[in-house]
This record gives structure tokens, sequence and C-alpha cells, in this order.
């Protein structure tokens, strides 16, 4: 008990015991897959579209019976899943640096009905360095209300970087977990000259 412990209590000081748990661990073993074993793509001009991410990910978990670009009041939601208790949950995939990255998480907040109090965020990391700490900023920085963030609340030696941000909007509270995936593996960033795209 003392070794799991602390990672309980970040579960808990997260809210994670609302997280619908089949999908958030099915969601990191492929990103896991990923990075150990990373599939073809990965090395070509399809892994700068956000789409072929999200199309990946809807591949692996049928489990979950994912929907693409399911319509909402405000928009078109990258992906949605629907876990084993039927609870829906919104996924946003961004490329860090691209087109409105820096607007998470007022995407997905947007796409959200009043029934919804979390959503998850995919941010691919192409550079060489890494963004935890510049991404955190830019959550907390962010209109939507930030009152704190959560660092790597499920903490598993196989676990991607993640966060979890919580904030209080018109007395509501929603929480967002942002999952990290560095598109070049440690070794690759190794192999780099410095001076690289950060």
């Amino acid at each position: 008990y003392w070794f799991f412990a602390p990672i309980l209590n970040r579960l808990s000081e997260a809210g994670s015991g609302g997280w619908p748990d089949d999908v958030v661990w099915s969601l990191f073993k492929v990103i896991d897959q990923w990075q150990t074993k990373p599939p073809p793509w990965l090395s070509m001009p399809e892994s700068t579209k956000e789409a072929t991410y999200r199309d990946d990910i809807a591949r692996c978990l049928t489990q979950f019976s994912p929907v693409i670009e399911p319509e909402s009041a405000e928009g078109q939601t990258d992906l949605m899943l629907i876990d084993t208790k039927s609870e829906k949950i919104r996924l946003e995939f961004k490329i860090w640096g691209r087109h409105d990255y820096e607007q998470v998480p007022l995407k997905p907040l947007k796409y959200m009905t009043d029934s919804e109090d979390r959503a998850i965020v995919i941010m691919i990391n192409p550079n060489k360095s890494t963004i935890d700490s510049k991404y955190i900023m830019n959550v907390s920085r962010s209109i939507t209300g930030c009152e704190r963030t959560y660092d790597n609340p499920f903490s598993d030696k196989r676990s991607p970087p993640h966060f979890v941000s919580k904030h209080i909007i018109n007395d509501r509270e929603f929480l967002f977990l942002h999952v990290i995936f560095n598109l070049l593996n440690p070794a690759q960033r190794a192999n780099l000259v410095d001076g690289g795209s950060d």
C-alpha cells in the first residue's frame, strides 16, 4: 500500500475517480505503442496531420464505439468515445505549434454539453525538445478559468507525459486530461544536432 499511496492521492486530487479508467488506460496503451513500436505512418507526412492520430485511435479503440467528428451546437469534436458505463468522453487532437493549438482547452470545452464535465486532449509534440512546462503554462494562462493543474496523476511506468487541469466556469467545475505524445522518441532526440526546432 505504501508504494501506491502517492499515486492514489494524486488520483483523488485530480478528480480521477470520475474518469473512465478503461478509456484512459486503453488510450495510454496505444500511445505507448506509438512510442515503442512506431507504426509506418509516423515516419511519413501523415504524422503532421491531427486526423491521422485521431483515425488511429478510433481504429485501435473500437470497443468504445468511436464516432469521428460528432456534431455539437458549436461545431465538431475530433472524436467521441463511449466507455463501458455508456458515458461519453470527447477527445481533441492538436499538434504543438500548429493551427489553434493554443486554444486548448477552449476546444473541446465549447463543444461540451451541460451533462459533461471532463474531456481529453492529445497534444502531439513534433519538436526535439519537450513541451511539458510550456503546455502547462499555456493552459494555466488560458481564458478558461484554470484553478490548478495536477502533474501525471495516472502515474505508471508506461504512461505518457500527462497532466489534469481543473477549471471553474460559471460555478461549474471542468477537468481536462492533457496527454503529450513526443513524436521523436528519446533515442531520435539524442541523435539530433542541438539547435533544432523548439
